[in-house]
């Protein structure tokens, strides 16, 4: 697909749902606009959140990456052990929360969804 085809769709598309939201804020009570208004700042911040934290558990990822490098050498800096202790599940986390924050990035997704999910995954 061409680029500028790509992003004309996609402005299409913003301007259609900054549209509707119009048409839809025009139908709503001030109450019931700032609730939504505070729910879009809520969903912002968590967001925010969860990229910091996916970037922090990225770069974990490298050192664990790192560090499981040099236990192949003659001088380990870890011993497959120590490795597993200090980065237990750091893959696992840095995968679910990479697939949390992309949830949470969808227009159409359920955020309520996406907690769930992450829930199911840690077992609470």
């Amino acid at each position: 697909m061409c680029v500028g085809f790509r992003s004309s769709v996609d402005s299409d598309i913003n301007m259609h749902s900054a549209e509707r939201r119009r048409s839809e804020a025009a139908t709503m009570s001030v109450s019931e606009q700032e609730n939504i208004a505070k729910f879009r700042i809520l969903l912002e911040k968590i967001t925010e959140s969860e990229s910091a934290y996916v970037d922090l558990l990225s770069i974990i990822a490298n050192h664990r990456t790192a560090f499981q490098t040099s236990i192949m050498t003659s001088k380990p800096v870890l011993s497959t052990d120590e490795l597993n202790i200090i980065f237990c599940k750091i893959p696992e986390l840095l995968d679910l929360h990479k697939r949390f924050l992309n949830g949470l990035k969808q227009p159409s997704a359920s955020v309520g969804k996406q907690f769930e999910n992450l829930v199911r995954f840690i077992h609470v």
